[in-house]
């Protein structure tokens, strides 16, 4: 019987993640005046918070359903932030155009890099690939060629 509910479930879910996202984003608008041009300003009544609430709860209700798969990885030659970590993610968002979400801290001082990302369980395979073909100890050589600064964390450790 609950297999019966379950695509209808699952559109549930995603019809309200989705419209949560659009929540978010349309409840941040970026602030005209250009003495403050990184200011944003709230529509009168949103609370970007109770959006973001909203869309993680439904993002994590489909990958408990199985619709979504969740995945961190935590890089063993890249640390964040630094040229490495910019260069990675920017072939990231060039290989995933699709992707539904993924996330990365960018900390103050210099750690291993973290990816963390939700995309449909098939693509899972394909994520660890790129993670496994970009965490590499030469990467500044490889990806960033006419570079001479080491900032992985091989050069860090002194490796």
């Amino acid at each position: 019987m609950l297999a019966s509910w379950q695509p209808a479930v699952i559109a549930y879910h995603r019809r309200h993640m989705m419209s949560a996202w659009n929540d978010c984003v349309n409840a941040r608008q970026p602030s005209k005046t250009e003495s403050f041009p990184q200011q944003v300003i709230l529509r009168h009544g949103d609370n970007p918070n109770l959006h973001w609430e909203r869309y993680e709860y439904h993002r994590d209700r489909l990958v408990a359903w199985g619709e979504l798969a969740h995945r961190e990885f935590v890089l063993q030659h890249i640390v964040a932030p630094s040229d490495e970590s910019k260069e990675l993610w920017r072939r990231l968002v060039q290989t995933f155009p699709g992707h539904i979400h993924v996330t990365s801290p960018w900390p103050r001082t210099p750690e291993p890099m973290r990816i963390e990302v939700w995309d449909h369980p098939g693509r899972l395979a394909q994520w660890e690939a790129f993670v496994a073909e970009h965490d590499v100890s030469d990467f500044r050589s490889r990806f960033l060629p006419g570079s001479d600064e080491h900032t992985t964390m091989d050069a860090q450790e002194g490796r």
